[in-house]
């Protein structure tokens, strides 16, 4: 339970977090942002403090994330109209044809260039580095190791084997002579932005907001998915990049990061495997297998009680349904003005 509160916590601080960034009145006379986009389409129920209007900011970062990925696509496709022939593109011919995975594997490669060109942009450099060197010191690790994952003293005629590498550098330095041995060096790389990065991102406002707009939505959305399904692998990769926001962030939700890093603690060195597992997977509800098959099997007899005691009773009934606005007509709206004013093609002298 202290986990799913810990997620739902940290779910409204990120969402606190983009409103607070992207949303303000001031900039009501700008174009392609936030507070722009809900004059335009007239979310009038959309404000500032999100605490108070939940649902309608977030369907309406919801409207605005959309409108964005797919002016992003057409912008990457070199489409004109989302009817047109892409011109950056070259799509198989007979695409309605294809079998789903192919069609499932081309969606894929379109989505990871619109991800590589307007979000992780000139850091997917870095990323690459860092995961390369990570992967060598792995390798470098794997070649140390004996056949029962133990690791052999290196020091000549000397038979004995450890658990863990610390346990066997010790061990090596007690002969005589001490056993020293050159560990090969990984070459980590940190991101500093370059002077003319720097400028850039200044004098060209709108399409970096933009593009800082789509990230953190994506993100959050990405987090909120991971709750609804379930998936606690994704839910605590999702904390390390937002981790990274609270320490931008500094002030706000400290706790809550106090809160990750310590499971993180619990995850990575202090649970077993097997309470680890649970740790990761068993913090959401039960909505699946046995659970949900008993919901199932009751429904139907629970519905006929009901039905003849409202009937022996004379209970009008209603609907009982919602009926829920489409907010395609105002994605099409935003799309549009994002495409006229050349949002994600960067122009130099456009500021805010």
């Amino acid at each position: 339970m202290d986990s799913i509160i810990i997620d739902l916590g940290y779910l409204c601080c990120c969402f606190e977090l983009i409103y607070s960034r992207f949303y303000s009145g001031s900039s009501a006379v700008d174009q392609c942002n936030m507070f722009a986009d809900r004059t335009v389409i007239n979310r009038r129920n959309v404000c500032s403090d999100v605490k108070s209007a939940y649902r309608a900011d977030r369907d309406f970062l919801s409207t605005v994330l959309k409108s964005r990925v797919i002016a992003a696509a057409m912008n990457v496709l070199g489409l004109e109209n989302k009817t047109g022939k892409p011109s950056k593109f070259v799509l198989p011919p007979n695409i309605e044809n294809l079998q789903e995975w192919k069609k499932l594997k081309l969606l894929l490669e379109l989505a990871a260039k619109v991800v590589d060109g307007f979000i992780f942009q000139d850091s997917s450099h870095l990323v690459d580095r860092i995961l390369t060197a990570e992967e060598n010191q792995q390798v470098l690790q794997q070649q140390e190791l004996t056949d029962d994952d133990k690791f052999p003293c290196r020091f000549p005629r000397c038979n004995a084997k450890y658990k863990y590498k610390k346990e066997r550098n010790t061990h090596e330095l007690s002969h005589d002579p001490p056993f020293v041995a050159e560990e090969p060096s990984v070459e980590l790389t940190t991101a500093m932005p370059s002077p003319s990065l720097d400028k850039q991102y200044h004098v060209e406002d709108v399409y970096s907001y933009n593009c800082a707009v789509m990230t953190d939505a994506i993100l959050y959305f990405n987090f909120l998915d991971a709750i609804k399904e379930g998936d606690g692998a994704r839910v605590m990769r999702q904390y390390k990049y937002f981790l990274l926001y609270r320490r931008a962030d500094k002030s706000r939700c400290t706790k809550y990061a106090l809160e990750i890093i310590y499971q993180f603690f619990l995850v990575h060195a202090l649970l077993s495997k097997r309470d680890r597992e649970r740790f990761i997977w068993n913090r959401f509800v039960n909505n699946h297998e046995s659970a949900i098959s008993r919901v199932c099997k009751a429904e139907k007899a629970t519905r006929t009680i009901l039905d003849k005691l409202d009937g022996s009773l004379n209970r009008q009934i209603q609907s009982g349904k919602h009926p829920e606005g489409s907010p395609d007509k105002d994605i099409e709206e935003l799309v549009n003005r994002v495409v006229d004013l050349d949002v994600f093609t960067e122009t130099d002298g456009r500021h805010y």
